[in-house]
């Protein structure tokens, strides 16, 4: 009997924790399905009516990023850690005082997939551009950039072997001497990247980018229709530059209309 009891009370112990790890995955489901994890499961916030998803950094307190980032799904590539990503003053802030590159992505899959998005709406800044940055001149380096990743082909990178092949995407960056508006091909990607240059708000810290995503596209890859995203991701690149830089990203915000 006393052996029946101690079996018992372990099913019942193990049926706890099997529980526990269930409801927390449903937890986990419902939170990325809901498209707002990035408002910090603490502090969750109501998408407006015209948003399909946001990324809102500005509840965020001040403190380092990489924890936060790393649990909400966020992979890190080349070395975005040496970029210091911190939350500071209701931004995510990236800063190096050397050359380096640092990518930071957040993928979809193809269930979760934004449909029907016309326009992101990126609030962000550069306090510093690195200098000696210019895509006129082929130096194919940035202060910050968006990037937004269109459906599940991967396209050649360029580089041998198929390494690093990826979907279109587009890359809004702020820029400091290139045109505004203007569509760049980089080294790489050339068939299925572009990037595309947005001259930050005269006067102000802040500036606020509205990218029609259907035009751009277009213009990007004509006669090839636009795929939902599938993935949206944010870097800084001061390579081949004197090295400093800093800038911040406070929302990302892909729009109905």
């Amino acid at each position: 009997m006393k052996r029946m009891h101690i079996i018992l009370i372990g099913l019942l112990l193990l049926s706890a924790i099997v529980i526990k790890e269930v409801v927390r995955r449903q937890n986990e489901s419902t939170v990325k399905q809901n498209a707002t994890p990035h408002q910090g499961p603490d502090k969750p916030k109501e998408l407006a009516a015209s948003d399909l998803y946001l990324i809102d950094f500005s509840l965020q307190p001040d403190g380092s990023a990489v924890e936060w980032l790393r649990g909400n799904g966020f992979e890190f590539k080349l070395d975005f850690e040496k970029l210091n990503p911190t939350f500071r003053n209701g931004c995510l802030q990236l800063s190096t005082e050397r050359p380096v590159a640092g990518v930071c992505g957040l993928t979809f899959g193809v269930e979760k997939e934004i449909a029907g998005a016309k326009k992101a709406r990126i609030t962000w800044g550069v306090e510093r551009h690195p200098e000696g940055a210019n895509w006129e001149r082929q130096v194919n380096r940035m202060g910050i950039g968006v990037m937004i990743s269109f459906g599940q082909e991967r396209l050649p990178s360029g580089l041998p072997f198929g390494v690093m092949n990826a979907p279109y995407f587009i890359c809004p960056f702020l820029c400091k001497d290139e045109p505004e508006g203007k569509l760049y091909t980089g080294q790489y990607w050339k068939e299925g990247g572009r990037y595309l240059s947005v001259k930050p708000t005269l006067g102000s810290p802040m500036t606020i980018t509205d990218v029609d995503l259907g035009e751009q596209f277009s213009k990007a890859f004509s006669g090839v229709e636009i795929p939902a995203i599938s993935a949206v991701g944010f870097q800084m690149n001061t390579k081949d530059t004197m090295g400093i830089a800093t800038a911040f990203i406070r929302k990302i915000e892909f729009l109905r209309e």
